[in-house]
């Protein structure tokens, strides 16, 4: 019960912006990074409907960069963005507690993908203790 209950509070955190993806996945325990997220492509069209190419090349750069690192801090941008990042891409963002820029549409998808993650790990270890009392 306990472990639910700090699960439970632990995704809270998350979903409230006190913790980063990368600091979540940690706490979950991961063994191996996931290699993924959920890519919509209608959802990316909507989003970057209103901008250039050169602007939805740094839009995909910071999905990946975010994705692989967590939120980014300012080094992270100056290091992989030395131009900047255009306005209308950082319109696209937000800025966590701690200063750092992210897109709350990638967190989510992060958080979609390690909650459905840990769900089958979850089931398989229910299946595994059913299979082994039988």
């Amino acid at each position: 019960m306990a472990k639910n209950k700090d699960k439970q509070k632990l995704i809270n955190n998350y979903i409230m912006n006190k913790i980063d993806p990368m600091e979540f996945k940690k706490q979950l325990s991961y063994k191996e990074k996931d290699p993924a997220f959920m890519f919509y492509p209608n959802d990316f069209m909507s989003m970057t409907a209103d901008l250039t190419d050169s602007e939805i090349g740094q839009f995909i750069k910071v999905f990946c960069y975010q994705f692989q690192y967590g939120h980014l801090t300012e080094k992270v941008i100056n290091l992989r963005f030395p131009e900047g990042l255009s306005p209308d891409v950082m319109k696209k963002l937000e800025i966590d507690n701690d200063s750092n820029l992210y897109s709350p549409y990638l967190d989510k998808r992060i958080f979609e993908r390690i909650n459905y993650v840990t769900t089958r790990q979850e089931n398989a270890k229910g299946k595994i203790s059913k299979d082994e009392t039988t």
